[in-house]
């Protein structure tokens, strides 16, 4: 009977100490379990953060496509104005390298294009500083043309008026001539008649007559000569004015080339002065839309490091709270799925 009490008593003790091991065990298996709900709660908490996190992530894919996008439009409007062969541009495909890419060839292209247009620009300046001092030149030539012509017109003024006066005294003294030879030829005849009447020589009328003719003959060679040395001196005068009015048309000439000279240097000096300022327009704005694509280059950068950033960070605390329960008995070992509770 003692043996059976002791082994009951020893049953007693064993089912004391095993019962105290399972109130030890469901309390620790409902501590686990308040922590795998705080998990799982947690858990979902990250689940909705993630999938916030997605939505903006394709809210700001979308926004930087529709800004590539019209940055490409930009770029491709700025090559056509320049004069360039614009770029097909591609259906947006949704993948930011592609437009990373196109864009880069744009800014390849008008990178090309305005060193060319700055070499342009170069040299139309020092063509138009040749235009703008040769063009100096010609103004200079010009006004000293014009001081010239100005001098010889007053110069053929001066020579026409006394020409005029020459004229006008010679034929006063042909006249006065033509009179004073008829008054002398006429004295001279009736002198020549008394002195016949009062020497008594016997003269026929027909050698009185013909005496008086070729008096007559001889006053009229002598005025013909006269006349011609006139005429002489008046036709060298019309020559010399004749020379000066040349002259004077040549100036005049050389004046009105140079004046369609001087009209075709300024147009060519505007021309070239609109050239050089919409080659400066152009550059800015190519200056604009690099600054653009730099900004847009940054923004894309930092989003990308950011998604990065809290994609790592959600990752991580996934793997931290993943739940593995240790070896309740017999070294077995399990994992309970997510969300489970205690019965």
């Amino acid at each position: 009977v003692k043996e059976v009490l002791q082994a009951l008593e020893e049953l007693a003790v064993n089912y004391d100490q095993k019962s105290q091991e399972v109130e030890d065990k469901a309390k620790e298996f409902e501590a686990l379990s308040e922590e795998l709900n705080q998990k799982s709660s947690c858990l979902t908490s990250i689940d909705s953060e993630l999938q916030k996190l997605k939505e903006m992530t394709n809210h700001q894919k979308k926004r930087v496509t529709e800004m590539m996008s019209s940055l490409l439009k930009d770029l491709a409007e700025i090559s056509i104005a320049v004069g360039g062969n614009a770029i097909k541009q591609q259906e947006s495909s949704g993948l930011i390298d592609e437009e990373f890419t196109v864009a880069r060839l744009y800014i390849s292209k008008m990178k090309s294009e305005v060193k060319t247009m700055v070499k342009r620009s170069k040299q139309l300046e020092s063509t138009q500083a040749g235009s703008s001092q040769k063009l100096e030149e010609t103004e200079r030539e010009l006004t000293a043309c014009r001081l010239r012509i100005s001098q010889h017109e007053a110069k053929i003024k001066s020579l026409t008026e006394s020409v005029q006066n020459v004229e006008q005294k010679k034929r006063q003294l042909e006249e006065n001539v033509d009179l004073l030879n008829e008054e002398i030829v006429r004295i001279r005849a009736q002198e020549k008649v008394n002195a016949m009447e009062k020497e008594n020589e016997i003269q026929s009328a027909n050698e009185v007559k013909e005496a008086v003719e070729k008096q007559i003959q001889s006053h009229r060679e002598t005025h013909q000569r006269q006349i011609s040395s006139l005429r002489d001196e008046l036709d060298n005068k019309e020559k010399v004015i004749t020379e000066l009015q040349d002259l004077n048309q040549e100036i005049v000439l050389e004046q009105e080339r140079l004046k369609v000279e001087h009209e075709k240097l300024k147009a060519a000096d505007q021309e070239k002065s609109r050239q050089l300022q919409e080659l400066t327009v152009q550059q800015d704005r190519r200056e604009q839309a690099r600054q653009d694509l730099k900004g847009l280059e940054e923004t894309v950068v930092s989003h990308d490091d950011l998604k990065s950033v809290r994609l790592q960070g959600a990752f991580t605390l996934m793997s931290k709270q993943q739940l593995t329960f240790p070896s309740v008995c017999g070294g077995w070992s399990f994992q309970l799925p997510l969300g489970s509770k205690r019965r």
